[in-house]
């Protein structure tokens, strides 16, 4: 519960930061907001570094790659700052999201990595959708396209792609956040250095509260400690499950921009960002079942309890859902599933397992023993296949008293996608075959 707290913040943070942003362009330049934000919130930065002792060492070979990344990092605050002196903080908070797509269209263009049709027709979702936000509906009008504030927004969508595409080998070679503070130094020094000589630091010293506030707010939660979540988060969950809190971002902005800004939120902003997330939605890759299993997971552990009456319905649901999935020696998400891991993916859905839970066919079935055994299968009920020693080795679901669906076909050798199918590995649905003293059948839902 306390890393998905801090996902949760983190991602908030990130949201209220283009409205503290749109405070502070009030009363200082984006280059100047840069710098003050990186006095603030580096130290901040370093004490995470040492309270979580991590180390700033890198290979001398990969220096060029930290002065790269934040320059780049430079250019891309710059823009989309300067970007939001001219438009509103919801349309920004709606624009900046569609970056995932931006990514696969320059693996696409510099990787030559291949777009699915799912991710074609998802650019052209997420593109109307900007169109909408932009033009606020007025298609019919040409003013919209010298919208000089969202087209640079857009294009610090752009920059930060680039910096992820540059960073991602450093970023896995390293912890992220060392790296993060490494390549914010570079920036610092560069937006600092302008301030000494082109600013007049009186006006930084005599700003007002509330831009005061702001500053704080930018410099500590949404630099230092925004980035301590994130990644406190990610490393408990993963980059998959923790990604779904992203798509919270542009909510939080709009939550906080429409009553403390006075923003507009009006039905082509709300329809055009929907557009926008949706078409991030469908070009994710393998879209349909990783949404549902990140839908899932967010749904099960943070919106609400599952009555007993609904539970063996949404068990039976969640089971088909994976139907086809590749079968996949210790695999436990949709990419792939052995036999333990697609159950416990189904428990877990209906709350029936913990988060953290991660049990084998065996540890399961120890799991499961005060509940009622069954002479013969139902619907929902845990078929469990035993060996000499009556230790489980293999499970299923029932569907009813004759068939049942469960990952089979594989074994420890089947650990992609080509493999499964060559041994005919999925999540599939076949009829039940008892053994006597070599089966036992689980009701786990009353």
């Amino acid at each position: 519960m306390r890393e998905r707290i801090m996902l949760l913040l983190a991602v908030v943070f990130w949201g209220f930061s283009f409205v503290f942003t749109k405070i502070l362009l009030d009363y200082v330049t984006p280059l100047e907001l840069m710098g003050l934000r990186f006095i603030i919130g580096l130290p901040f930065l370093y004490l995470v570094l040492r309270k979580k002792k991590i180390q700033l060492q890198f290979e001398k070979k990969d220096y060029s790659k930290i002065l790269l990344g934040g320059l780049i990092i430079t250019v891309h605050f710059f823009i989309q700052m300067t970007g939001l002196k001219y438009t509103s903080a919801t349309n920004t908070g709606w624009i900046i999201s569609v970056t995932p797509l931006v990514l696969a269209l320059l693996s696409y263009f510099f990787l030559k990595e291949k777009i699915g049709r799912n991710a074609i027709l998802g650019i052209v979702i997420a593109t109307t959708g900007i169109i909408l936000l932009v033009s606020k509906g007025e298609l019919s009008k040409v003013d919209w396209l010298s919208s000089v504030g969202d087209w640079l927004v857009l294009l610090s969508a752009h920059t930060w792609a680039i910096y992820t595409v540059i960073t991602r080998d450093i970023s896995r070679r390293y912890n992220p956040i060392a790296v993060t503070f490494a390549m914010f130094i570079p920036a610092t020094i560069i937006t600092v250095g302008y301030m000494l000589f082109d600013s007049d630091w009186t006006v930084f010293v005599n700003l007002p509260t509330e831009p005061m506030i702001a500053l704080g707010i930018l410099g500590i939660l949404c630099l230092a400690v925004s980035h301590w979540f994130w990644q406190e988060g990610v490393a408990k969950f993963g980059a998959a499950k923790a990604g779904f809190f992203l798509y919270l971002e542009p909510l939080a902005t709009t939550a906080l921009a429409v009553p403390y800004l006075n923003e507009q939120c009006g039905i082509f902003t709300a329809v055009g960002g929907m557009l926008v997330l949706s078409g991030v939605f469908l070009s994710s890759k393998n879209n349909g079942l990783h949404f549902l299993y990140n839908l899932s997971v967010f749904v099960r552990n943070n919106l609400f309890t599952m009555e007993e009456s609904n539970r063996l319905k949404w068990f039976l649901k969640t089971a088909l859902v994976y139907l086809g999935t590749p079968y996949k020696w210790g695999g436990d998400d949709p990419s792939g599933f052995d036999c333990s891991g697609y159950v416990l993916e189904c428990l877990k859905t209906v709350g029936l397992c913990s988060e953290n839970d991660d049990f084998t066919a065996d540890s399961l079935l120890k799991h499961f023993s005060d509940k009622q055994e069954l002479d013969r299968p139902e619907k929902g009920a845990l078929l469990f296949h035993l060996n000499e020693n009556s230790k489980a080795y293999h499970l299923v679901i029932c569907l009813d008293e004759s068939f049942q669906i469960g990952a089979s076909g594989g074994d420890s050798q089947t650990t992609d996608r080509d493999k499964a199918w060559e041994q005919n590995g999925y999540v599939k649905i076949r009829p039940i075959k008892l053994r006597p003293q070599k089966t036992k059948i689980i009701r786990i839902i009353a």
